[in-house]
């Protein structure tokens, strides 16, 4: 017993100093406009597309994207060419779906959303983000700026970001197939 209870106490250095050499996650870096604010926006040319075109696929996408377009939609104007509105997604992201304990946090996003169109090009803008009624600016900081990382702080950041771009990647790619279907 007394060998067993000394081969125990000599691996116990090996357990106590381990170390994880995995480094730690790094947290995105996200666009920002010119009052460091976050902000998804871009100018899209579009070949010989006529701004009535752009608008209604613009208007085709805030429909089909949202539960209910007309409590989204806050001003719409076909002559302008541009549409805006309020969004707004709630999401759980979790530190690891697989896990048997399954931890996460309820997010809901909102945010300010428009786009506008002209002949040739439409330019969108996402902007005014908030993570749980909380600007997103805050968010971000608070979670980048804490002593002590937890897994689900990097998780929520990267997820916040994954969200944004696939909203933007949805609205381009939305636009093309709406402009296809506009041209039966």
């Amino acid at each position: 017993m007394k060998k067993l209870f000394f081969a125990l106490l000599l691996q116990l250095p090996l357990f106590v100093f381990a170390q994880n050499n995995n480094p730690s996650p790094e947290f995105p870096n996200f666009p920002v406009d010119d009052q460091n604010m976050i902000s998804y926006q871009d100018v899209v040319k579009v070949d010989s597309a006529e701004q009535q075109s752009l608008y209604n696929a613009a208007k085709k996408w805030f429909v089909t994207s949202f539960e209910n377009s007309r409590y989204v939609i806050q001003s719409d104007n076909p002559q302008s060419g541009s549409v805006s509105g309020r969004g707004a997604y709630r999401q759980m992201v979790e530190a690891n779906p697989r896990a048997a304990i399954r931890v996460g946090l309820d997010q809901t996003y909102t945010f300010l959303i428009s786009i506008e169109c002209k002949n040739g090009r439409y330019r969108y803008v996402i902007n005014d983000i908030k993570v749980n009624n909380e600007p997103a600016e805050t968010f971000v900081s608070r979670m980048v700026n804490k002593k002590k990382h937890k897994a689900l702080d990097y998780v929520a950041v990267n997820h916040l970001k994954n969200t944004f771009g696939a909203i933007e990647g949805n609205i381009k790619q939305a636009m093309v197939k709406n402009m296809a279907n506009d041209n039966w």
